[in-house]
C-alpha cells in the first residue's frame, strides 16, 4: 500500500526550502579598511584622563583581510562565520587592528541588495572585546561570483574602559563573493 505525504508536510516543503538548498556554501574575501574610529579611551600613548580620541583613514591607513564563510540553509539567508586578519602592524594607539573571530547572518536580497549581522569578538591583542558588527551593501553578481561594497558599523558590547556602545567603528570593504 503506498505511503502518503501528509498535507503538513507538503506545506513546510513548500514555504521552508531547506532541503532543497542544503548544499549552498559561500566564500567572501574582501579588503576591509576603517574609515572613521572613535576610540571611547584615552590615546595610550599620551593618555590625557577625560580625553577621547578618534583617528580616521586620512591620519593612519590601516587594512585588514575579511573572510566570510557561509552557509545558505534558505536561499535568500545565511548563516555565517567571519575572520577578519589585520594586515597593518598592531599599534597601541590603534585599538581596532588584530583577529576578529564570530558568527552572523547576511540577508542576501535577491537583486543588488544584502545586509548582515554578526558578533565577532578581538581575540588579539590583550584581552577578548565582543562588537556588534552591522554590515549592508551592494553587489553585482557575475553567475557565481560577485563583485560587493558594503559599509561596515563595528560597536564594542563591553570593554574594558567603556560601557556598551562607548566607541564606534565606520569602516569600508570590498572584495569577492562566490557562491556554490
Amino acid at each position: 500500500m503506498p505511503r502518503r505525504l501528509s498535507p503538513l508536510f507538503l506545506a513546510a516543503l513548500l514555504l521552508f526550502p531547506v532541503a532543497a538548498r542544503a548544499s549552498d556554501w559561500g566564500v567572501r574575501l574582501s579588503y576591509l579598511v576603517p574609515m572613521y574610529v572613535n576610540t571611547g579611551e584615552p590615546k595610550p600613548s599620551n593618555p590625557v584622563l577625560g580625553t577621547t580620541y578618534q583617528y580616521n583613514a586620512g591620519e593612519v591607513w590601516l587594512s585588514n583581510l575579511d573572510l566570510i564563510l557561509s552557509w545558505y540553509p534558505i536561499s535568500f539567508i545565511s548563516l555565517d562565520v567571519e575572520a577578519q586578519f589585520n594586515l597593518s602592524p598592531t599599534n597601541i594607539d590603534y585599538p581596532n587592528t588584530g583577529i576578529y573571530v564570530g558568527p552572523g547572518i547576511t540577508l542576501d536580497l535577491p537583486l543588488f541588495l544584502f545586509a548582515r549581522l554578526s558578533f565577532p569578538v578581538q581575540v588579539t591583542p590583550g584581552s577578548a572585546v565582543w562588537y556588534l558588527r552591522a554590515a549592508g551593501g551592494f553587489k553585482l553578481e557575475l553567475f557565481i561570483v560577485s563583485l560587493y561594497l558594503e559599509g561596515v558599523f563595528d560597536f564594542p558590547l563591553a570593554s574594558k574602559a567603556n560601557s556598551a556602545f562607548g566607541s564606534q567603528a565606520i569602516s569600508l570593504d570590498a572584495g569577492l563573493w562566490v557562491k556554490f
